[in-house]
C-alpha cells in the first residue's frame, strides 16, 4: 500500500468507505463504515479490529486484488476530496458520532447485481430479511 497513512484503523476504515461507497449519499457512506465496526465489535469470523474485519479476503470487494478499486483505495492520500471525506465519515463513525443507520447489519449487497453475477441477490442473503436499503445497498443483521 502506498498512499499517505494515517491511525492503522481510522486509514483502513477510511479506505474502505472509499472503495465501497464513495458514489453513495453521506448515509450510504457512514452504513458501511458502521458494517466494519460491527463486524469487528462482534469478532465476525476472528475479526478483533477494525483493520482485521476490513482487511478480511473476501469481505469487501474493494480489497480484492482483482478489483478495480484496490490500486485507487491504496494510493488515495488526504489531497483527494473524496479520501478525505471518507476519513470524516470513518472518523465519526468509530467515534459513533453518526448513529448507525444499518441497526447493527454486518452484511450487505447492491441492490443490482453487478456485471457477471451468476445470481442475485447473493447466497448468503437467502431466508434473511434486510434491516435497511439505504441508497442502493441492502443491508442485513445475524448472517454467521
Amino acid at each position: 500500500m502506498s498512499g499517505t497513512f494515517l491511525d492503522s484503523a481510522l486509514d483502513i476504515l477510511a479506505r474502505t468507505v472509499l472503495g465501497e461507497a464513495r458514489n453513495q449519499p453521506r448515509e450510504g457512506r457512514t452504513a458501511i463504515a458502521h458494517v466494519a465496526i460491527n463486524r469487528a465489535t462482534i469478532g465476525f469470523h476472528g475479526a478483533s479490529s477494525i483493520p482485521a474485519a476490513c482487511l478480511a479476503p473476501f469481505q469487501f470487494s474493494c480489497w480484492n486484488s482483482r478489483d478495480p478499486d484496490c490500486q485507487y483505495i491504496q494510493a488515495a492520500t488526504v489531497a483527494d476530496p473524496a479520501f478525505a471525506d471518507a476519513i470524516q465519515v470513518a472518523q465519526r463513525a468509530m467515534q459513533a458520532d453518526d448513529p448507525d443507520p444499518t441497526k447493527g447489519a454486518t452484511h450487505y449487497h447492491t441492490v443490482e447485481a453487478p456485471k457477471g453475477a451468476s445470481e442475485w441477490p447473493p447466497r448468503w442473503a437467502r431466508g434473511h430479511e434486510p434491516v435497511a436499503t439505504i441508497d442502493d445497498h441492502v443491508f442485513y443483521k445475524g448472517i454467521a
